[in-house]
């Protein structure tokens, strides 16, 4: 009996593993280099007739093992001719591109693979990790003030340069313990994921050669690697010298850092995390099982009923409810990317919110369905229409206030700052602390004030020198003697006035906290600020930075605003009054004028100073329809800014 198509098996081979006491069938389809999980049955019946076809004897065959087989290598070469027929659709924002085969450079990495991969790694990890917290307590973790800009031009740039090659370190790591382990890695290539490089290489043989705790401990390897560059980073910005080295350095570190947390380690997206979290809880192809059980719900809200099914088993409820999740993340993502592209390449920004809207949520969910073309289309059409009238119903009758949450902070400098009258040296300072009004917070020495005084009595003493010997022989020269006389007297005095102002006294009794960067014999210059004196009152001055974009609804109208203290909101009668101050400064690039909210709430200042305040200023409800106005309008607005700075 000759059967033909036994000759294929010869490009299967079946893999099989027990883990979280289950078995795992894998069977690996060397032309197209994929990996595919296969019940029990498919595989007895695969390993059953890769047997029989290396034998001339084929007598009483089990047909039923035949007809298995058979069926799998039909559904092999259905999927052989679905990729070579159809090419996935062009997404601008997820770009594929491969580069070279790892492979076989893989000997050459054995030694430092065999050197790296170990306890070699953990001692170093340790002794960095030590030295890391001790240079962050000498320095009082200066460097975390990088994360305040994190989404600056400046970091957007750095980040665009570095990005690549921490990246490459990172597939290093995966390499490395793949190589450690015996895993083949097949192939890197470059992902382009919202303009953001990512490097890779395909280790998915692990599949094949490695156990489930290796398979983990590759998917981590990155994740390892990131961590190792990040502590380095943070070591050496400690000592160099320069802004460029201190700041890239510094960028380093929260790339490395950050970087994996958001995104490698998250297991949301198919990345580090999630192969390491698959591989962890015994579901290798969670992605795709989720993925089905979500799209079975969106046919079945689509179709109304007529097809998909809702998940009935515990298990395919909380995959469905990780594919929801995915999805969430991932549009957040892409907005958040979205939203510092637009202000600077508004056009670009345009194209990839709508292209890459399509792609993830509207090309997903066209075809696909097993109903008949006549239900579907009447099914799926019925859907749109009622989904695009529910997006329009809407915006037009769904209303929400405008909100704006704006950092506030004591107004020190109108308010309660302390100002020098002369300058000078400081020789003396009063402790932080209550003082009385009158009382001397601040010493200073003027030598060149002292020698002025000097001079002055001396011109004074010979200008009254003079006009007595004049005053009765020359009447005429007696009143320029005079006059010389007066001028030298307003100079003296005005000479012993600044002298006098060299002690910086209290202008109101309170809680004096001076200004601790300036040290004893550090130099004030006239009306520098020494510190500020906050009064035993129940009133303090608000003050913080208000958007120009909000300045005419404010004028409008407010209808309520919210102070929320260290976490504690305030109650809304403590405010007393909020005010809107142009204040004189101006863009000089953009012409953009600068805007300060004030406030008057019921609190001490002294309680208040250095406190982490917000407040949320609300303005009347309007249709849905103006916030995307408002919004878009604002995008605008901030690209013509950024259009105008480059100019």
């Amino acid at each position: 009996m000759e059967i033909s198509w036994l000759a294929r098996l010869n490009t299967v081979d079946l893999q099989c593993s027990a883990e979280r006491d289950q078995m795992h069938y894998l069977a690996h389809d060397r032309v197209t280099g994929k990996i595919y999980r296969i019940s029990s049955e498919i595989a007895r019946a695969v390993n059953y007739c890769k047997q029989i076809a290396s034998t001339t004897d084929r007598e009483d065959l089990d047909k039923e093992h035949l007809k298995a087989a058979y069926g799998f290598l039909g559904s092999l070469q259905n999927m052989h001719k679905s990729e070579l027929s159809r090419r996935p659709p062009f997404n601008p924002l997820f770009i594929n591109i491969e580069l070279f085969d790892v492979g076989p450079f893989q000997p050459s990495l054995r030694s430092l693979a065999n050197f790296w991969v170990g306890s070699t790694y953990w001692i170093i990890l340790g002794s960095l990790i030590v030295t890391a917290f001790w240079l962050g307590s000498w320095s009082d973790w200066q460097i975390l003030s990088v994360f305040k800009n994190i989404f600056s031009l400046n970091a957007i740039a750095t980040f665009a340069i570095v990005a690549p090659f921490l990246k490459i370190v990172h597939e290093l790591g995966h390499t490395l313990v793949s190589t450690k382990f015996g895993v083949r890695v097949r192939k890197s290539g470059l992902y382009l994921i919202g303009l953001y490089p990512m490097p890779y290489v395909d280790c998915t043989d692990a599949d094949l050669s490695a156990t489930r705790i290796q398979r983990i401990v590759i998917s981590l390897a990155g994740l390892f690697t990131d961590v190792l560059v990040a502590l380095c980073a943070f070591i050496a910005w400690h000592f160099v010298e320069g802004d460029f080295l201190k700041t890239l350095l510094a960028n380093v570190f929260m790339f490395s850092s950050v970087n994996s947390v958001l995104f490698n380690a998250n297991p949301l997206i198919k990345l580090d995390g999630y192969y390491a979290l698959a591989d962890a809880i015994g579901i290798r192809n969670m992605y795709t099982e989720a993925s089905k059980n979500f799209r079975g719900i969106r046919r079945k809200v689509m179709t109304f009923g007529k097809d998909g099914t809702f998940p009935k088993t515990r298990r395919a409820r909380l995959l469905s409810l990780y594919s929801f999740a995915s999805l969430l993340y991932k549009t957040n993502m892409i907005l958040g990317i979205l939203w510092i592209v637009l202000p600077k390449y508004f056009g670009l920004g345009t194209v990839l919110a709508v292209w890459g809207g399509y792609m993830m949520f509207v090309s997903p969910m066209i075809g696909g369905t097993s109903a008949t073309p006549a239900d579907k289309k009447a099914g799926t059409g019925l859907f749109w229409v009622l989904f695009l009238a529910g997006i329009a119903a809407t915006l037009v009758f769904v209303r929400l206030p405008f909100r704006v949450v704006l950092p506030v902070a004591v107004d020190v400098e109108n308010h309660y700052s302390v100002q020098s009258q002369s300058s000078g040296f400081i020789t003396s300072r009063q402790p932080e602390g209550l003082v009385h009004a009158g009382q001397v917070i601040m010493q200073l020495s003027n030598r060149d004030l002292v020698n002025a005084s000097t001079v002055g009595e001396a011109q004074l003493s010979m200008a009254q020198y003079g006009y007595d010997a004049i005053s009765g022989t020359d009447p005429a020269g007696a009143i320029i003697a005079e006059e010389r006389l007066h001028a030298s007297t307003t100079r003296l005095e005005l000479t012993a006035e600044r002298i006098a102002s060299l002690q910086v006294k209290a202008t109101q009794a309170g809680y004096f906290s001076p200004d601790y960067t300036q040290l004893t014999g550090s130099f004030v210059p006239d009306g520098g600020t020494v510190g500020a004196i906050y009064p035993d009152i129940q009133t303090v001055y608000l003050t913080g930075s208000f958007p120009e974009r909000y300045v005419e609804k404010f004028q409008n109208t407010v209808s309520s605003n919210e102070l929320r203290v260290n976490g504690a909101f305030k109650a809304p009668e403590d405010v007393e009054a909020i005010d809107l101050v142009q204040t004189v400064s101006m863009d000089r690039e953009t012409g953009a004028r600068s805007y300060q909210l004030s406030m008057l709430v019921r609190s001490n200042p002294t309680m208040m100073n250095n406190a982490n305040m917000h407040v949320k200023v609300s303005f009347p409800s309007e249709p849905l329809y103006r916030h995307v106005q408002f919004l878009v309008a604002s995008l605008v607005q901030k690209f013509r800014e950024a259009k105008l700075r480059q100019n």
